[in-house]
């Protein structure tokens, strides 16, 4: 029987971890949030992140409708009116992760969540 060298068995097991690794991080699912493309360091980035801070930059620039609706699409998400002059709007309990839910007062957003 033929052995292999040390550095070779180890380069096998490695690459056996790194693949195990991949597919078992591809598989999981539930309430994580989704990452998107990988950043500069090559951390995955979190979607749900990115999201939150959308809404707090359509807040705290108290973005028009049509610009909220303009920022959100651009960036691959989709918004829903849950408030409109303080007047709750009819809405479903479905949870989507590329949504936003907008309060709408004045004609700007003053309220904003994720999902």
């Amino acid at each position: 029987m033929r052995t292999r060298p040390l550095p070779h068995a180890l380069a096998s097991v490695a690459l056996a971890i790194v693949a195990l690794t991949g597919l078992t991080a591809c598989s999981s699912a539930g309430g994580n949030p989704v990452a998107s493309d990988a950043n500069v360091s090559g951390a995955p980035l979190d979607a749900t992140s990115e999201m939150t801070n959308l809404c707090e930059q359509m807040i705290t620039q108290a973005l028009p409708t049509e610009a909220a609706q303009a920022l959100a699409e651009a960036s691959g998400y989709e918004i829903r009116i849950g408030t409109l002059e303080g007047e709750q709007q009819a809405l479903t309990k479905d949870i989507q992760e590329n949504r936003f839910t907008l309060d709408i007062t004045g004609g700007v957003v003053t309220g904003c969540t994720v999902g």
